[in-house]
């Protein structure tokens, strides 16, 4: 029965193999024109030089990372994290639970809020009573928009908590809403490295986890809504392209922000209201 449980505990999935794949990707950025074999000894220099069978199986086990077909364990994503701060959150990122949406929601609403960064906590939570409370789903429309913009892996969670809190509370039109902003911001974010390498995989598991709890759907979702949205998300990263070809996006000490500011007021139709349409999902 022990044996059982450990094996339960352990089994992989599509998200795991997603979540690892990019753990990796933000390693390999900060290691520019090294090898994987060059990232893996820099990473776990203990491991390699003692014997030429087993630095063959080291390098094997960090090109399974690079694909996620290999998880790493606690120990190896802190060495990560030692050289590239911040690589452990990602892999660890309470997004990944919320997307899967396995747990109880008291615990998303709690545990799960806890877990994001303050940017997203200030405009979700108010005080009340010397206590922090969790918004209402009511009022997060007129927020949407402010999340939307902040552009990160917190963002999204916090998107997917409020629609699944809609869902549950059977607030259709606010689900929707609530919906679509993730499309928004997933567009968005699968514009920049390193997700545009994974926007399929990534849109693929929100559309079987997430899109997937949507009410009033005029039909199921499948791959074509993905290939849609890849095909989408690459036209905003050719319109900011031409953007910077033509010097529309302009300022002293032009920054990313700046970029995603940019390609979120096409999304809002202030470069034209024909946008909205063309890049608005399909429910």
């Amino acid at each position: 029965m022990q044996a059982k449980k450990i094996k339960t505990r352990i089994r992989r999935d599509w998200l795991d193999v997603i979540r690892t794949a990019i753990w990796y990707a933000y390693i390999e950025a900060k290691f520019l024109n090294s090898t994987n074999y060059e990232i893996a000894k820099f990473i776990e220099p203990d491991v390699f030089g003692k014997d030429e069978e087993k630095d063959i199986n080291n390098h094997i086990r960090w090109a399974k990372y690079r694909r996620g077909k290999h998880t790493p364990g606690k120990e190896l994503i802190s060495k990560a994290d030692q050289h590239v701060k911040g690589t452990a959150r990602i892999i660890n990122h309470v997004l990944w639970e919320v997307i899967r949406g396995r747990k109880p929601l008291k615990w998303f609403m709690e545990d799960g809020v806890n877990q994001l960064s303050w940017d997203v906590r200030r405009i979700i939570i108010k005080s009340a009573n010397d206590k922090n409370e969790l918004i209402p789903v009511l009022h997060i429309t007129k927020n949407l928009r402010r999340i939307e913009r902040l552009e990160n892996l917190d963002a999204l969670a916090a998107l997917i908590i409020f629609l699944r809190i809609a869902v549950d509370q059977n607030q259709k039109e606010i689900a929707l809403r609530i919906g679509r902003s993730i499309y928004r911001i997933l567009l968005v974010m699968c514009v920049f490295l390193p997700l545009v390498h994974f926007k399929y995989g990534l849109v693929f598991l929100i559309y079987l986890y997430v899109f997937s709890i949507l009410p009033r759907k005029t039909k199921n979702f499948d791959s074509n809504d993905v290939e849609e949205f890849c095909d989408k998300s690459s036209k905003l990263n050719y319109i900011l392209l031409a953007a910077e070809d033509e010097n529309i996006i302009k300022g002293k000490g032009i920054s990313k922000k700046m970029y995603t500011n940019f390609l979120f007021d096409i999304l809002d139709g202030k470069r034209g209201l024909k946008l909205i349409k063309e890049f608005s999902p399909s429910f």
